[in-house]
């Protein structure tokens, strides 16, 4: 097929395209309650006599069957939706409350139906087979991909292909590129505990909202400067919920985020990095004090025997108030030094006593 018959088909279900793409928006849902949007896919494939796989509970997976022998094709695009309270003043804004096509997927599955629409007519020129996969739960962990491959319908594709829409790139241009376009995801979920008190006196308490604040920094800092500038990833706190009156320190703070990455090698360093910025709440099991390596709560460091309270007290109280807390993840070393020559009674004289030097490094509220 020539060029100028591709446009003309493609001219042919612009309008379908729009029209589709609106009601799309209209009707958004979140990730893997896609039950209506995926019954109007099938809808509008029965209208074409488009045979179609459900492979998951949501999602469709359209098959057109060429007229000559060739490869196997998929064109893959996302159905699901944000949970947005949408502003936008039009027609066809969001009539789901709280719910909205805010990252294009409306407009991605309405460009898939119009493709299938497009090249069910000109199937008798197909070589091969294309498979139209209309994919839930893009923005959810684990993603719908992992569904719609499962029962092994994709298992015959010699190649997958996808395209999303960005607001920055001029309509009606594409944008093509060697290498990696869109980065892979990972998510974040971080709890910080502190001790509620009154906002008039915090030093009866270890704010949350604090410590959470000095996560969020540290997480970029990690991002900025031990990461290879060559082989970027992105770290971004997207939520934090915390506090319940202005009078009152938070005892508790939630943040949600992301991080976005190009080299799946480069996962490990992040959660690695996370982890020491972030350290979880480790069990209490026996370790050697003076083997120390592991971070634990502040409680459970006191409670061992040979624990040097009085020293640990004193380097406690010298710490901002907001981290002194039994809720405190620290990693403490212990080594043992000479004492110094010290004068006593204006003689000097050297003793060979060995004392402990403790290093405490506050890594986060657990």
């Amino acid at each position: 097929m020539d060029a100028n018959k591709v446009n003309a088909l493609a001219e042919s279900v612009y309008g379908y395209a729009v029209e589709t793409r609106r009601r799309f928006h209209e009707h958004p849902e979140l990730s893997n309650q896609e039950h209506e949007t995926t019954h109007y896919i099938i809808s509008q494939l029965e209208e074409m006599g488009i045979p179609y796989l459900t492979p998951a509970p949501t999602g469709v997976i359209a098959v057109i069957q060429g007229a000559k022998p060739g490869k196997v094709l998929g064109i893959r695009a996302d159905i699901d939706a944000l949970p947005i309270q949408e502003l936008n003043e039009t027609p066809y804004r969001s009539q789901n409350d709280g719910v909205m096509h805010a990252c294009g997927h409306d407009a991605h599955t309405a460009s898939l139906l119009a493709t299938a629409k497009a090249l069910n007519e000109c199937r008798d020129q197909l070589a091969g087979t294309v498979k139209l996969i209309f994919q839930p739960a893009e923005e959810y962990f684990p993603s719908g991909a992992l569904a719609m491959m499962a029962k092994g319908d994709l298992d015959d594709c010699d190649a997958i292909i996808g395209v999303h829409v960005l607001s920055h790139i001029p309509v009606g241009k594409i944008c093509v590129e060697a290498g990696g376009k869109m980065a892979a995801s990972a998510s974040l979920n971080i709890k910080v505990k502190g001790h509620g008190g009154h906002g008039g006196m915090p030093h009866q308490a270890v704010d949350a909202i604090v410590a959470a604040s000095a996560i969020v920094m540290n997480l970029q800092t990690m991002a900025s400067r031990e990461l290879d500038a060559n082989n970027p990833a992105v770290i971004t706190i997207g939520t934090m919920q915390a506090g319940t009156a202005k009078n009152i320190i938070a005892e508790e703070a939630y943040m949600t985020g992301t991080m976005r990455y190009y080299d799946n090698d480069l996962l490990d360093t992040l959660g690695t990095a996370a982890l020491r910025i972030i350290p979880p709440r480790l069990s209490g099991r026996r370790q050697r004090w003076r083997s120390f390596p592991a971070c634990l709560p502040l409680s459970t460091i006191l409670s061992y025997p040979s624990c040097p309270q009085r020293w640990l007290s004193t380097c406690l109280a010298r710490m901002p108030f907001s981290l002194r807390s039994a809720q405190l993840a620290v990693t403490i070393s212990l080594t043992m030094r000479k004492r110094p020559p010290v004068c006593t009674h204006g003689s000097a004289r050297r003793t060979r006593k060995r004392f402990p030097i403790i290093r405490i490094t506050i890594h986060a509220l657990t």
